[in-house]
């Protein structure tokens, strides 16, 4: 059994503390001479919520202004994820090691899980805040989601708090 790191996919969530995340995906990278690939799932409005602006805005200006925004949405944040992980590697060192950031509309664990199955990645890694609840530190809800269905390694980083 071969146990490289070739491809690694890194779950970005936009969070203040996720570039601690990415420092362990990017030295795995580098000691393996493995690309990384940083994947950032905006979810989709709820059913409920979907329905409530349709009802404000109209089916047809609702659409125009998705079509119009969703672009530069995911243009912007596209370009935080660059900046924010091109600030940790030194110099060349981005290009060698993230072959592609990639932001996409839907649920996060349906697509971590379906890229995984898919595009042949060795190992997962994303970022975990820790939720206290009734004196318990649970893992969030889609770090263990993707633990208990993936079929590839998952390397779960607790950010830290401050």
């Amino acid at each position: 059994m071969d146990y490289d790191f070739k491809k690694i996919l890194y779950v970005n969530d936009l969070s203040e503390r996720e570039e601690y995340a990415f420092g362990y995906a990017f030295s795995i990278a580098k000691r393996f001479s493995a690309k990384i690939t940083v994947l950032h799932v905006i979810e989709e409005m709820s059913p409920s919520s979907s329905s409530v602006v349709h009802s404000i805005l109209g089916e047809k200006q609702w659409n125009e202004l998705l079509a119009k925004n969703k672009q530069l949405a995911l243009d912007a944040i596209q370009k935080r994820i660059v900046d924010s992980c091109a600030s940790l590697c030194e110099d060349g060192e981005y290009d060698e090691f993230v072959e592609d950031v990639i932001v996409i509309f839907g649920n996060a664990e349906e697509e971590i899980l379906s890229m995984m199955d898919t595009q042949g990645f060795d190992l997962v890694v994303l970022g975990a805040h820790s939720v206290t609840a009734v004196g318990k530190a649970l893992l969030d809800y889609t770090a263990k989601h993707v633990v208990r269905q993936c079929k590839k390694p998952v390397l779960i980083i607790h950010l830290p708090r401050d």
